[in-house]
Parts: C-alpha cells; structure tokens; sequence
C-alpha cells in the first residue's frame, strides 16, 4: 500500500501532493504528525487522504475508518477541512466521504 496526501489552499488550488507512506500488501504505517506538518507547511485549508489496496478489496478496513476519524478530529482542531479519503484498487475507487464516514 502507499498513502498520500494531497492539500488544498483556499480556492482549492493543489498546494502539494505527499507520499507519506509506504508499506506491503496488507498495510502502510502513516505518521499523523507527518500528515499535519504537510498541512501546516503548505498552508492548507483542505486536504484530501488516498491510498491503494493491493489486494484488490476495495471496502475500506476497521483501521481504515478509524485512521480517518483520528486524522479528521486533528485537522479540525487546525481548522483544516478533510474532503475525503480515497481508495484506489483494481480500476476503481471508493470515497470514504460518501461513505460517511468524514
């Protein structure tokens, strides 16, 4: 799996686009603190998530969704906007967003 992070300025510009993981077929370890610095530094007001299943098993994982949540509660308190997190596999994709699950 490999997890980025793309942010956003205030007219929703992309301000930058972050590998700030990598990791093997089951996981990748994403550090918060990484992802926030990446916000803060681009002064973002926006970010959106995406990151691949290799398996080919689109339905996002228990830790999938509690990433998530963890990471929208954080960009919250800096008044940074999660649009979305995206998962990628096999042609396809799913919105955690329209999941609802930001």
């Amino acid at each position: 799996e490999t997890f980025y992070a793309i942010t956003l300025n205030s007219a929703c510009n992309i301000t930058s686009c972050k590998n700030l993981g990598k990791g093997n077929s089951a996981e990748v370890l994403v550090n918060i603190r990484a992802l926030a610095m990446t916000a803060l530094q681009t002064n973002s007001s926006a970010i959106v998530l995406a990151h691949n299943h290799p398996s080919g098993i689109l339905e996002p994982s228990i830790e999938d969704i509690e990433f998530t949540k963890k990471v929208n509660t954080l960009l919250e308190t800096l008044r940074i906007m999660l649009l979305d997190h995206i998962i990628v596999s096999e042609g396809d994709y799913i919105s955690l967003a329209s999941k609802g699950f930001i």
